[in-house]
């Protein structure tokens, strides 16, 4: 198994807060109730403007204010579309994150169990290779039927004392100290 760190999504959680931040920073301090009132107001004023016959020089600036509020409001929403979406991602992410916390709970990494075996199997390696009243052996019979039952607990095949083994699979007689 991999490192559980390395498949967190946690640092991914932390960058959606942080764009969340951004993305509320940026929003227009006006409401867009009052900008659209903005609008209105400008849009009226040139109506008016050009029902009292005043000339395009005089209606071309409210125009363009209305635009420019029209901006501002095109710019809110796309904001308030970018948080939404940023929102549903982060959201799904903690899922995907939760998810993978509840299936780790429970598991032992590979290094954690080779620790554990390995200590077992030196701490019986120690409590046997003390025994007085045992001949050598004795001692090293039982060794290797300790280790048997190991691999056999474990689910690997009885190793023979000069088996080679690859890497990847533990091997017994090492945790029980039957090789040096």
């Amino acid at each position: 198994m991999t490192d559980p760190d390395l498949s967190s999504l946690k640092s991914e959680l932390a960058l959606m807060d942080a764009r969340l931040g951004d993305l509320l920073a940026k929003l227009p301090e006006k409401h867009s109730n009052e900008t659209w009132r903005e609008v209105a107001r400008h849009l009226e004023a040139a109506v008016l403007a050009a029902e009292d016959g005043f000339d395009v020089d005089h209606i071309l600036p409210l125009l363009k204010e209305a635009s420019e509020a029209l901006a501002v409001i095109r710019s809110d929403n796309q904001a308030w579309k970018e948080i939404q979406d940023t929102v549903a991602e982060r959201r799904r992410l903690a899922v995907e994150e939760q998810k993978r916390e509840i299936a780790l709970d429970g598991t032992v990494t590979a290094a954690q169990f080779d620790l554990v075996v390995g200590a077992m199997g030196a701490a019986v390696n120690e409590e046997i290779g003390g025994c007085e009243f045992l001949t050598d052996d004795q001692k090293e019979e039982l060794l290797a039927r300790i280790g048997a039952r190991f691999a056999q607990t474990l689910r690997y095949p009885i190793l023979e004392p000069d088996t080679e083994v690859p890497d990847s699979i533990l091997d017994v007689r090492l945790a029980v100290g039957e090789v040096a």
